[in-house]
């Protein structure tokens, strides 16, 4: 069993799951990967596919190549540790699961695994437009554009005072320049233009269809693929998967210094604000995260023409339905 970690593609690492009671109980190896995040994972500019590149460096999937290095890896050697590369289960949770549904979607992970488990894992991707692209004047925007990181490292590093004049400044540079430039970047200078570029809205950071790495139809493409579904797929998400997230919003969640036994504790969430209307966007999100991940997921593979059950949200009482 071959774990990807979640964290919105942006964070997160494998050292964060122990596997020592999956092994101990249910006599597997499991292997736990690390992968580029964020724009050192994922990201396309069109200057960089401007000169001497491979199809998958203009893919600008970078952690998704990683996570297919680590398969072959497993092929490769994990018959020295006990294991058979005939028998991979990919499993992930959250963004994680969005990366096991990425590689159903890649051509190059054929054959490198042969079953998939998809945790609260979202199977939209990016949208290649948006990536390369200036944000439209609502600052709405599915993706982080590489356009935008751009402007803000001329700012950062004072080329300009502000966006016209970024945009202006780029305006004059040519493609070679560009790839450059961005290539001469620091990581902490990187890192920082890409959280000052964040658009309004913005979700997960999320696979791109190239086409080459990941079928130009997406994921959504492969999983109504008969020919690409003819692996056993788990899907599933938790009965109350948004309440992490509302528990941290302090609109809905009053934080403080905590007093008694968790006194030593410097903040904490201390009470709800309004137990009703938190319940309610638990209620909402998590039922609006299990359409996406898990009945998205199941409605497509069963136009693959595969019969699959949907793991039912843990907690909740659940009626299969027939296919």
């Amino acid at each position: 069993m071959v774990w990807i970690h979640g964290g919105a593609n942006t964070l997160g690492s494998a050292a964060t799951y122990i596997p020592s009671h999956l092994v101990a109980e249910q006599a597997v190896i499991v292997v736990t990967i690390q992968y580029r995040l964020a724009s050192f994972g994922w990201f396309r500019h069109p200057a960089l596919r401007d000169g001497p590149t491979t199809a998958s460096d203009d893919s600008g999937n970078f952690g998704t190549l990683d996570t297919i290095a680590a398969l072959h890896f497993v092929q490769d050697n994990i018959a020295e540790f006990g294991g058979d590369p005939n028998n991979v289960t990919i499993f992930g949770e959250s963004a994680g699961g969005h990366n096991v549904a990425a590689l159903l979607a890649s051509p190059l992970a054929d054959g490198l695994f042969q079953k998939a488990i998809i945790q609260s894992g979202i199977i939209s991707v990016a949208d290649l437009n948006e990536a390369e692209s200036d944000y439209p004047s609502t600052g709405i925007s599915g993706t982080i554009s590489s356009q935008e990181i751009l402007y803000r490292l001329f700012l950062d590093a004072g080329i300009a005072k502000d966006l016209a004049g970024a945009k202006q400044h780029l305006a004059t540079m040519a493609a070679p320049e560009i790839a450059n430039y961005l290539r001469a970047q620091s990581p902490a200078n990187l890192l920082k233009a890409e959280q000052a570029a964040k658009p309004r809205q913005l979700g997960m950071t999320r696979v791109f269809p190239d086409g080459v790495v990941v079928r130009a139809d997406g994921i959504v493409g492969a999983l109504k693929d008969p020919d690409r579904t003819k692996i056993p797929v788990l899907v599933g998400t938790n009965r109350d998967e948004t309440k992490l997230f509302n528990a941290m919003n302090p609109h809905l969640v009053e934080w403080g210094q905590p007093d008694g036994l968790w006194s030593f504790i410097d903040r904490m969430p201390l009470a709800i604000k309004n137990p009703d209307y938190y319940q309610a966007m638990s209620e909402y999100g998590s039922g609006f995260w299990k359409l996406r991940a898990t009945d998205d997921v199941a409605r497509s593979l069963t136009q693959s023409h595969q019969i699959y059950l949907p793991i039912a949200s843990i907690g909740m009482n659940y009626q299969p339905f027939r296919i």
